[in-house]
C-alpha cells in the first residue's frame, strides 16, 4: 500500500468503513471468488461493475481499481472535499484523482462539485469565445453604417464607417454633446444620404446614449442595433476602423504630413482585391496627390453580384479561422441564476445575478441580468455563466449511499 498516495491512517479509515459497507462486501466477495461469466449472473447490487472486473483487487480490507483505492459511499463527500482543497480546476481534479481515487461517475461528481464550489466561480476566467456570427451583407453603399468616437492628440473625432464600402468619414468635434455629434451626423446624412442601419457603442461618454441621439436614430429607421456592453467586438467594424484612423493619423503626425492625405489616400486603396471604398460608394475614384490617366476617374459601377461574393468570400475565411477553439454554449433562460462578471476583465470577481431578459433571440448572446443588490446589466455572454441552483450545489450530501437501516459508527478521517 505504501505506493498509493493516500496516508496509512486514512486507508484503515476507509478499510473499516469497507468493511461496514454491505455494497463493498459483496463486491469484495466477488473479486476474491470469481466473477460469472455473464452480467446477468452478478448480484443487481454491482451489476455496475462489470465493466472494470478486470482492474477490480482487495488488498488488506481496501477495494482497488488499478492502484485507486475504491471509496464507499458515505465517504465520497469527505474525499471529494479534499480532492478540491486546492481549489483547482476541472480537468487538474480529475487528473489528481485518477492518481489515488476511484467510484462510479466520479468524473461527472467533480464536475458538479467544482461547479458548485462559489469560491472557485467568484475567480473563475470569462467564457470561452463562441462561434463567429457574421453581420448581414448591406445590398447597397451607405445603407448599414457604425460610428465610434475616437480620441487622439488631445481632440475628440467622431469616426463613421459604411460597412458595405468601408468608406470611412472623419469629423473633429468641439465637444462630445448629443448635440455636436448629431451636428454632424446630419452634415453626412446630407451628403451621402440617410442610412437604413446605424450601429453605435454604447460605451461613454453617456450623450452618445442621450434623448437627442436616440431622437436621430428613429429618423433612421427603426432596426438601430446597438452594440454589447463591455463587448467591444460587437462593434468590430467601428473598433477596428477606430485603430485604422489612430494609426493613420499617427503615422502622418511623424512624418510630418497631413492627415487627411493620409485618409485620402486609404480611401482611394483597393480593398478585399476589390475596389476602393470611393470607387465602391461613389462609383468613382478620388483625385490625390498621385498621378493617374483620366480614365480612372470616369465612373464606374461596381456589380452588387461581384461584390457580395468578394465579401462572402472574405467573410467565411475570417470565421473559419475564428472559430477554431470555440464552442456552443447553452442559451440562457429568464429566471436562471448566473454568476456575472461587470467589466468583463480577468481579474474582476464574479458575483451573483439572475438573467432578466435575452437580447438576439436568434444567438442568444448577450442577455440583462439583475444582481442581488438590485442593479441591472446588459451583458454578453463571454460575462455570464451558469449558476447551479441550490440543490445541485448539495447533489453529494443528498446522494449519499446509505449502508443498511443497521447502525454503523461515524468515521471521520483523520487530519
Amino acid at each position: 500500500m505504501k505506493h498509493i498516495p493516500i496516508k496509512d491512517q486514512t486507508v484503515q479509515s476507509i478499510a473499516d468503513i469497507t468493511k461496514h459497507d454491505p455494497k463493498m462486501q459483496i463486491l469484495a466477495n466477488t473479486i476474491n471468488k470469481e466473477w460469472p461469466e455473464h452480467k446477468k449472473q452478478c448480484p443487481a447490487e454491482i451489476q455496475e461493475y462489470w465493466n472494470y472486473r478486470n482492474e477490480l483487487a482487495v488488498y488488506q480490507g481496501i477495494l482497488l481499481k488499478g492502484d485507486r483505492i475504491i471509496i464507499p459511499g458515505c465517504m465520497r463527500q469527505e474525499i471529494m472535499t479534499r480532492l478540491h482543497t486546492a481549489h483547482l480546476g476541472i480537468v487538474k481534479t480529475k487528473q489528481r484523482a485518477c492518481s489515488c481515487v476511484f467510484w462510479l461517475n466520479i468524473t461527472a461528481d467533480i464536475t458538479k462539485y467544482i461547479s458548485g464550489c462559489e469560491i472557485c466561480q467568484r475567480s473563475s476566467d470569462c467564457q470561452p469565445k463562441k462561434p463567429f456570427m457574421n453581420s448581414e451583407i448591406p445590398e447597397y453603399p451607405w445603407e448599414h453604417m457604425g460610428t465610434d468616437l475616437l480620441f487622439w492628440e488631445g481632440i475628440n473625432y467622431l469616426v463613421t464607417t459604411d460597412y458595405c464600402s468601408r468608406y470611412i468619414e472623419l469629423d473633429k468635434l468641439d465637444s462630445t454633446s448629443s448635440g455636436a455629434i448629431i451636428t454632424k451626423l446630419k452634415s453626412q446624412f446630407a451628403r451621402h444620404g440617410i442610412p437604413r442601419i446605424l450601429t453605435s457603442d454604447n460605451a461613454p461618454p453617456p450623450p452618445v446614449r442621450s434623448r437627442r441621439i436616440q431622437k436621430i436614430r428613429r429618423t433612421v429607421e427603426n432596426h438601430t442595433p446597438h452594440v454589447q456592453p463591455r463587448y467591444p467586438q460587437s462593434n468590430g467594424l467601428s473598433e477596428k476602423v477606430v485603430q485604422t484612423v489612430k494609426r493613420l493619423m499617427s503615422k502622418a503626425l511623424t512624418d510630418r504630413l497631413d492627415p487627411y492625405l493620409a485618409l485620402l489616400e486609404y480611401r482611394n486603396t483597393p480593398v478585399d482585391d476589390l475596389a476602393s471604398p470611393a470607387q465602391l460608394l461613389m462609383s468613382r475614384q478620388l483625385r490625390s496627390v498621385m498621378p493617374s490617366v483620366e480614365h480612372n476617374f470616369v465612373p464606374k459601377i461596381v456589380p452588387k453580384e461581384e461584390y457580395k461574393a468578394a465579401r462572402q468570400k472574405q467573410q467565411e475565411a475570417k470565421k473559419e479561422a475564428y472559430d477554431r477553439g470555440t464552442r456552443m454554449i447553452k442559451p440562457f433562460a429568464p429566471g436562471q441564476q448566473v454568476w456575472l462578471n461587470k467589466t468583463g476583465q480577468a481579474n474582476e470577481r464574479w458575483i451573483k445575478a439572475t438573467v432578466t431578459g435575452i437580447y438576439d433571440e436568434l444567438s442568444n448572446r448577450s442577455a440583462t441580468v439583475k444582481t442581488e443588490d438590485g442593479a441591472v446589466y446588459r451583458r454578453n455572454r463571454k460575462c455570464i455563466h451558469a449558476r447551479p441552483t441550490a440543490n445541485e450545489c448539495t447533489y453529494l450530501k443528498n446522494n449519499v449511499m446509505p449502508l443498511t437501516n443497521m447502525e454503523v459508527p461515524a468515521y471521520r478521517l483523520p487530519a
